[in-house]
């Protein structure tokens, strides 16, 4: 069975750019079984990889590229920074680890759950006040 030749570019490729800068968390954090970190440039906006956040309590998988990890406005991981829904984000877990049950109380969508939403959304949902009913 012969490997594939190394793919060449130029420039710095991810990993040797992660140690040097010390940006290691972002090598721990790449979980691409197609792709080696040392095998694309660490700027590189045209290719996607996986990656998995390295948060016990997360554990969330995306996909982005290299270069919006490293850039001057890198990215983290969208379920932590509250972007996505997910079992551990989402409006009725964040309200249990703030102990804000109340909140989930005044809850009045006919369709859909807090599960379904994260803290910070900005779609409009239908609440009840639990003192006078006010819709």
């Amino acid at each position: 069975v012969l490997c594939p030749p190394p793919r060449v570019f130029r420039g710095q490729n991810f990993e040797s750019w992660c140690r040097e800068t010390g940006r290691e968390e972002l090598l721990g954090e790449w979980d691409d079984p197609d792709m080696r970190s040392e095998e694309v440039p660490r700027g590189s906006q045209s290719v996607t990889v996986r990656w998995k956040c390295r948060s016990e309590e997360c554990g969330h998988t995306w996909h982005t590229s290299p270069g919006h990890r490293t850039g001057p406005k890198g990215t983290g991981c969208p379920s932590c920074g509250g972007k996505v829904v997910t079992a551990t984000n989402n409006l009725a877990a964040r309200c249990g680890k703030n102990r804000r049950e109340d909140v989930l109380a005044e809850w009045a969508h006919p369709d859909k759950a807090p599960e379904e939403y994260t803290q910070g959304s900005a779609q409009r949902v239908p609440w009840t006040c639990r003192t006078c009913g006010h819709e």
